[in-house]
């Protein structure tokens, strides 16, 4: 094996190194480890890969795709999901993204070789080409890396749903097959009859065309995000409006009753002058139940959570659900009012719901929300069921339509999306719903 035949075969993986860079630039508030922890890790494991795969292209004669395919991105890509926080459909529609990419600009380096080397087979490594295809992942990350790294990263930290982002990943997946194949054998393959020219026309049309779908997924997802975020927003606020109704009504009571004290104290004195205990006994029983009871309960310093909390201990009362709340959070959260309201909310739907086809001794649900030392947020909440599940695989499904269970899934969402977890599971008599932010 010739030296400058193992370096210009390693040069035409050196396209790696701005694809890398692409990849990360999204995940900038997702990495879980510090950036510059990440960036040397992944710089020692392209320093280790890339050498290798030359050698390994070398020896045993492959082409760089047949190497790069299903070796070296295997290892990248399990390196950079091992390296950030996101779910594995966010990393993998990202990481196929930007291979997509790199499949158009392999091939568009092909044909700008074909220009010069006609009688060449491509399998035969040529620095011109190394050079071609290393100029333009550079020109692609001085285009997009801002776009992604300001862009990207809103989509990355916002949408939380896996379907959303694996609808991505057929469409990347088709482009970077298609480029694999229409990839001659021989340069010269090009130049007989209009090959070239329908060569050119694919390159660019698969070029526009992930262009002009990245955009419209943008301003959909984006209208899509903002639409879910006003809806949980305005039921929060319609939660906090009950609760703030049902506090100026217990205020205005209260007053009233403040009011009519002192005809009480006079009443009172002059059933006791007449030594009418049975009066007495009776006027306050009448008294008693005149008197409002306290219905609004401060759980903790969190407003839009003490609303959520104190509409289920409403929803629990009326349908006769022994629901035990404990609260032990501090005043300033890592997590937002929205989401923390949305997960509680969604458990604790699902919990009234499930213990709802319970006999009314059996309904109970517990709910614990705590923080451990300052870091992690857990929500806790375990409840009496019927015993009956729907589950695919690990999955729960909804035991009350087709289809999965949207509200777990939003939780599993949206606590990944805070680097977290979610964990769902049951014995015979008891649903459990173990959340970590």
């Amino acid at each position: 094996m010739a030296l400058d035949t193992y370096l210009i075969r390693l040069s035409s993986f050196l396209v790696i190194i701005p694809a890398a860079v692409l990849c990360l630039l999204p995940m900038k508030n997702q990495f879980r480890r510090s950036v510059r922890f990440t960036v040397i890790s992944i710089s020692v494991l392209l320093g280790i890969t890339l050498p290798s795969a030359a050698l390994i292209s070398c020896l045993l004669e492959l082409t760089t795709n047949e190497v790069l395919l299903p070796i070296l991105l295997g290892i990248l890509y399990l390196f950079y999901f091992l390296s950030v926080k996101v779910s594995l459909a966010k990393s993998l529609a990202i990481f196929l993204y930007i291979c997509a990419y790199i499949g158009i600009i392999s091939d568009t380096a092909h044909g700008l070789t074909a220009l010069s080397y006609i009688g060449l087979s491509m399998d035969e490594p040529l620095l011109v080409f190394s050079m071609y295809q290393l100029g333009m992942g550079i020109l692609l990350l001085l285009l997009f890396g801002y776009p992604l790294y300001r862009y990207g990263s809103r989509l990355i930290d916002s949408i939380a749903l896996n379907r959303v982002w694996l609808l991505t990943v057929p469409v990347s997946s088709a482009i970077l097959l298609l480029c694999a194949r229409i990839v001659p054998r021989k340069y010269e393959t090009l130049y007989v009859n209009n090959v070239f020219k329908v060569y050119w026309a694919l390159l660019s049309g698969f070029f526009v065309f992930l262009i002009f779908l990245s955009i419209i997924y943008y301003f959909m997802v984006s209208e899509i995000h903002k639409h879910l975020t006003l809806e949980n927003r305005t039921k929060i606020l319609e939660v906090q409006e009950s609760l703030f109704n049902r506090t100026q009504k217990y205020l205005a009571e209260t007053a009233r009753a403040r009011h009519d004290f002192k005809q009480t104290i006079y009443t009172l004195k002059n059933l006791a002058d007449q030594k009418d205990l049975t009066g007495i006994t009776e006027y306050l029983e009448t008294y008693i139940k005149i008197i409002p009871q306290n219905e609004i309960v401060s759980y903790c310093k969190n407003n839009p959570l003490n609303a959520i909390l104190n509409h289920y201990t409403t929803v629990a009362k009326q349908n006769s659900i022994k629901l035990n709340i404990d609260i032990d959070i501090p005043d300033e959260l890592n997590i937002s009012d929205v989401d923390l309201c949305s997960i509680t909310g969604n458990i604790l739907d699902n919990a009234v719901t499930a213990v709802g086809k319970l006999d009314a001794g059996d309904r109970i649900i517990d709910l614990i929300i705590s923080q451990n030392h300052n870091s992690h947020i857990y929500i806790i909440v375990e409840n009496r069921f019927n015993g009956k599940v729907k589950k695919k695989g690990d999955e729960y499904l909804s035991t009350n339509r087709k289809g999965n269970g949207i509200g777990l899934s939003s939780i599993t969402s949206t606590a990944e999306n805070y680097g977290g977890t979610a964990r769902f599971y049951n014995d015979n008599e008891t649903f459990y719903s173990e959340v970590m932010l």
